[in-house]
């Protein structure tokens, strides 16, 4: 009995961890590009093995207001680009999904949340005041890029692998 227990229970461990997304924030153009700073853009990233369907899921702002309703789906190991409005915020990376940010990303900084279908969050962003707490530049339009230690700010990578700290700011941060 105790051996079915364990295996059990190993089971059990083994499926809520495959179940649980793998998708996550990614990379955030919280202040848009040096044509417009309506043209703001976010990045999801999947890390796991298999497609995710983003269907039902959303992104929150300030006060739990929602930012983005999501639809479609990212690709296994693959990066989904969300535009602002329209698909001219990345000219030359067409978007994955355009949809209306509302208000938009507040400059002040925001505390961002993925949630799944199930209204489950799967990933949360600090960003802080002003988002010191992840990064980015107002100015030069370098965009806070997920590492495996934190953030840093770097020339921006939409649909693509994020810069390495060597050639970026670092920001320590606990990435949710």
């Amino acid at each position: 009995m105790k051996k079915f227990v364990l295996v059990f229970s190993f089971a059990a461990l083994f499926f809520a961890h495959t179940a649980s997304a793998a998708v996550q924030l990614n990379e955030i153009a919280w202040m848009g590009s040096s044509i417009s700073s309506s043209d703001e853009w976010i990045e999801l990233y999947n890390d796991g093995a298999t497609s995710q369907d983003l269907t039902g899921w959303k992104i929150t702002g300030k006060g739990g207001a929602s930012i983005v309703l999501l639809s479609g789906s990212v690709a296994p190991n693959g990066y989904f680009l969300i535009e602002r409005s329209d698909d001219n915020a990345v000219p030359e990376v067409p978007a994955d999904l355009v949809v209306s940010f509302g208000k938009g990303i507040s400059n002040d900084g925001e505390t961002l949340k993925l949630i799944d279908g199930g209204g489950n969050t799967v990933d949360t962003v600090i960003g802080g005041k002003n988002w010191s707490k992840i990064g980015g530049d107002k100015t030069s339009k370098q965009t806070p890029q997920r590492t495996t230690t934190g953030w840093i700010t770097a020339p921006a990578t939409p649909r693509a692998v994020n810069k390495t700290p060597s050639v970026a700011t670092e920001v320590v941060a606990k990435c949710g």
